[in-house]
């Protein structure tokens, strides 16, 4: 089972990281039940200068506001290239966020999140940037 063993390229399991509880637990579950540099989500919270949880799963890494979504990331849930990424590592659909549309459309398995567009410019207008 080649790069399965490897945490690099593991995703981290949704239901562990978003609600805090897997049905299969850490040791049943396929995928990781904590977040490395290349498998945790960017922290949307920490880009608006407003996370205050010392205990966050998400990566707080700082990119400029107009950062696309990471390909690699947004379809595997981890990036080889981790913290040193210049894209959002965030788990839904590159296409969706980068165009606003998808190729691949109702048939496409990842998230498409209609309100992309919006924190892309809550992102801008925090850091005092337009595009």
């Amino acid at each position: 089972c080649q790069l399965i063993h490897d945490d690099a390229h593991r995703a981290a399991c949704k239901h562990w990281l978003y609600r805090d509880g897997c049905d299969y637990g850490p040791d049943t579950c396929r995928l990781l039940h904590e977040t490395n540099a290349h498998n945790a989500p960017t922290c949307l919270h920490f880009l608006l200068g407003s996370c205050t949880n010392r205990a966050c799963k998400f990566a707080h890494t700082r990119l400029p506001p107009s950062a696309p979504l990471c390909s690699e990331f947004g379809r595997l849930g981890h990036c080889e290239k981790g913290n040193q990424c210049q894209a959002l590592h965030l788990l839904e659909c590159p296409d969706f966020y980068n165009y606003g549309y998808c190729p691949s459309g109702t048939d496409c398995h990842l998230r498409h999140v209609k309100d992309a567009s919006k924190i892309r410019s809550t992102l801008l207008r925090t850091s005092g940037r337009a595009e």
